[in-house]
């Protein structure tokens, strides 16, 4: 990862999302991220709607990530 705040090898979002709380800001400050990461989406989730998902997926997501970001989505919602 780029960031100094964290190291992870992976990361897995199901329903995820960008906070918005200014303490978490400074883990957003380059971009794109470039830690390997799996995204679920559900496409009949009405809690966690899917464009939100997809900014979550957009911040790993670059023609320099060479370890791009996948993508799931389910016919199912939030559960």
């Amino acid at each position: 990862s780029n960031s100094p705040l964290f190291n992870f090898n992976f990361a897995i979002f199901a329903c995820g999302l960008l906070p918005h709380a200014e303490k978490f800001q400074i883990l957003f400050e380059k971009l794109p991220l470039s830690t390997p990461s799996l995204h679920v989406i559900g496409e009949k989730d009405f809690v966690i709607q899917e464009e939100i998902s997809l900014k979550l997926f957009g911040v790993f997501s670059s023609p320099k990530n060479d370890k791009n970001p996948k993508l799931i989505k389910h016919s199912g919602g939030h559960s």
